[in-house]
This record gives structure tokens, sequence and C-alpha cells, in this order.
């Protein structure tokens, strides 16, 4: 029969298998911020482009200005009808340069939030349940183990539920047949 300290060993390799999970979890989490973070600055760098517009606008607005005033003899006033409208339009192209620009600052932030919750939020759903469910079971183990070393039967019913949850490839590295044994009697049964 395995000895009573089989629960601690196997616990410890539990405890190593969680904390691999453990340093996944974190490292997705991350690269998740650090992907929303990629995407912020990118989408942000859609703000060159408003600036480039305004300038244009702004100088499409000041050469509508200068064709504005003037009057040809034999074209009238279509150059300074021309003129007028490419002033509006360039008015019109930085308004919305400013519109546009703070569009993409929002749409940044909500694109690089929306790709960390949506990487992150499945993760922490299921994996935060098990972790939880996992530091519990520790707990109650090293309870159990701590109460067995004054109760001999306590140490045997943990030694052979530990056989009962072992692996096959576990089983047959034993040395010994543990199977062999009998069970712990239970206190107060005459059976």
């Amino acid at each position: 029969m395995p000895d009573a300290a089989e629960p601690i060993v196997r616990h410890r390799e539990r405890r190593s298998r969680i904390a691999v999970y453990d340093t996944l979890a974190v490292v997705w989490i991350v690269a998740s911020l650090l992907l929303g973070v990629l995407v912020h600055r990118e989408v942000r760098g859609l703000i060159g482009l408003t600036t480039t517009v305004e300038r244009v606008g702004g100088q499409l607005s000041d050469v509508g200005k200068t064709f504005s005033g003037i009057k040809l003899p034999l074209v009238g006033n279509q150059l300074g009808d021309a003129g007028a409208q490419a002033q509006a339009n360039g008015a019109l192209a930085r308004q919305q340069a400013r519109k546009a620009r703070t569009s993409v600052k929002h749409l940044s932030w909500l694109l690089a939030i929306a790709v960390v919750v949506l990487a992150i939020a499945p993760l922490l759903a299921t994996y935060l349940p098990l972790r939880i469910g996992w530091a519990r079971d520790g707990s109650s183990l090293a309870r159990l183990v701590a109460r067995a070393r004054d109760d001999p039967a306590l140490a045997r019913l943990l030694s052979q539920r530990a056989i009962i949850t072992m692996r096959d490839r576990e089983l047959d590295e034993l040395p010994d047949r543990p199977w062999d044994a009998r069970p712990a009697p239970v206190p107060g049964r005459s059976d």
C-alpha cells in the first residue's frame, strides 16, 4: 500500500500543473492587453489622415477666398462664384475632418476595449470557477492530510483513494501491489 504521503505527492504534482495553467492564463491576459494597446495605437494613427484633410480644406478655403473677389471682363463673376464654392467646400472639409478626428479617437478606445474584453472574458468566465474549485480542493486535502497524521485509518483511506484515482500508467509503475491490501476498517462497524 502506498504510504500516507502519496496524496501529498499527487497534490504537489497537481499544484505544478495548476501553476502552468495559471501562467498560461496570465500570458493570455497580457497578450490580450498588448493587442488592445496595439489596436488603439493603429486606429489612432488614422488621425493623421484627418489632419491632412483639415489642411487641404484650409488651403482650398484660402484659394476660394482669393478667387471669390475676382471679376474678369469676359468671364464675369463665374470665377468669383467658383471661388466662393471652393471656400465653402474647404470650410466643410475642415469641419468634417474635426468630427472625423473625434470619431477616430473614440473608435480607437472602443476597439481596444472590445479586443481586450472579447479575449479575456471567456477565459475568466471558464477558468476562474475552475481555479477557485481547485483551490478549495487543495485546502480540503491539506486539512485531511493534517488530520491523517493523528488518524491511521484516515491515512489508509487517503492512500486507498489515491490508488483509486491513479492513472493506469501510475499504477503500473508502483513497485508493490497496493490493491491487495485490506480496506481500512470503518470505526463503529463490525462487518
